[in-house]
């Protein structure tokens, strides 16, 4: 951690913001330098398709890894 003795960041609408740029300008870095930033995916997701994953699989993740939203 950079500053270990400072309070934990707060995750409100700055911090998306802040993160949405950081993430904007490394996008733009890759370009500039020719990385292939997207990519057709292999396999085909579709909404209609019936879910591979337990449907009280959110529940045993939420207890170790809570899901962040932005606002």
């Amino acid at each position: 951690y950079l500053n270990s003795g400072s309070d934990p960041l707060e995750v409100d609408a700055k911090f998306w913001e802040l993160r949405d740029s950081i993430v904007q300008c490394e996008l733009l870095m890759l370009r500039l330098l020719h990385f292939r930033v997207s990519f057709i995916h292999p396999h085909k997701v579709s909404d209609s398709e019936p879910s591979p994953c337990p449907s009280n699989l959110k529940e045993h993740v939420g207890l170790r890894a809570p899901i962040v939203k932005p606002p």
